[in-house]
């Protein structure tokens, strides 16, 4: 779940919240269904080039014909394999710069409908492996930070009966899922259209909170932590979950300043905001068998 940022203004609540833990709740299928899935008309038609994305790639591919044309009359042979070579990877980095944002929430078009693709694939794992490790459990208020499509939700509520559940989400396209979802409708889900740094829920009156691979996105790291902060209860857990094992290599400022959305790719940076706002802190590393699943776990305590 690649969250995204932007403040959509003021909380939405589909229901009346559960306000206590249920006694007796009615016996829950093994298994949730997941979020909606495109179908192949909508695949098909997501996986078309946009005319934008048309234009950068073929502005992009003309360069390298360009570059190659230059090469081609040069005397020196090394010189031609150099020309090349940058023409290449000046397309990569084209490519990628547009490729990037899609990560933050994926958009129509072919670069959207393949970051849709990839998220689903190297996210769900991860999700459902924080979420046993927060261990949320039976009557608890229960916040996660940039709910995305829903997985992290569907997760919670597969393991507990919340007293109440937040989903906190920046990005029209993962709300507008969110909102269609009808699990979070039966199970009285509040679902918040807001920055994260100014939380529609009380002083102290959260148990758990948790975020998977949006602490990348959050800019200023201390707002947004002192603001974790203030939700959560004494004794209450923050599980900030990431993947910067990978995103170190897409940050890049120079190749994608106008367009990369990872800010945060060092954990010590995000250990030491954390520590700033007043958490108890410890990191470790989670490995889940393939690096695309593996993450950093940063639990914190108030």
């Amino acid at each position: 779940m690649w969250a995204s940022l932007g403040s959509l203004g003021d909380g939405v609540v589909f229901d009346t919240p559960v306000t206590s833990p249920v006694k007796s709740p009615k016996k829950r299928p093994a298994e949730f269904p997941l979020p909606p899935v495109e179908t192949e008309t909508q695949a098909a038609q997501s996986s078309m080039l946009t005319p934008s994305a048309f234009g950068q790639l073929y502005s992009t591919t003309l360069l390298v014909l360009i570059v190659a044309a230059t090469a081609s009359i040069a005397t020196n042979r090394i010189s031609e394999v150099l020309f090349v070579m940058l023409g290449l990877y000046l397309l990569w980095r084209g490519l990628l710069s547009s490729f990037l944002p899609n990560l933050l929430a994926p958009g129509p078009g072919t670069f959207g409908w393949l970051a849709r693709k990839l998220l689903r694939r190297i996210n769900y794992p991860t999700i459902d492996s924080a979420v046993e490790l927060l261990a949320p459990s039976d009557g608890e208020t229960v916040i996660e930070i940039g709910s995305g499509d829903g997985r992290g939700v569907h997760s919670i509520l597969r393991r507990c009966t919340p007293g109440q559940l937040h989903a906190v989400e920046w990005h029209e396209t993962y709300i507008q899922e969110l909102r269609a979802d009808p699990l979070l409708r039966e199970k009285k889900v509040q679902l918040h259209e807001c920055d994260a740094r100014s939380l529609p829920v009380p002083d102290g009156s959260a148990d758990k909170v948790l975020a998977v691979n949006c602490v990348y996105f959050l800019e200023p790291l201390d707002e947004y932590f002192r603001e974790l902060y203030r939700v959560l209860k004494p004794g209450g857990s923050l599980l900030v979950a990431a993947k910067f094992h990978l995103v170190k290599g897409v940050h890049d400022p120079w190749a994608y300043s106008h367009s990369n959305p990872f800010i945060h790719t060092e954990a010590a940076t995000v250990a030491a905001a954390m520590r700033a706002a007043g958490f108890k802190v410890t990191t470790r590393e989670v490995p889940l068998g393939e690096v695309w699943y593996s993450y950093q776990a940063m639990e914190a305590t108030k």
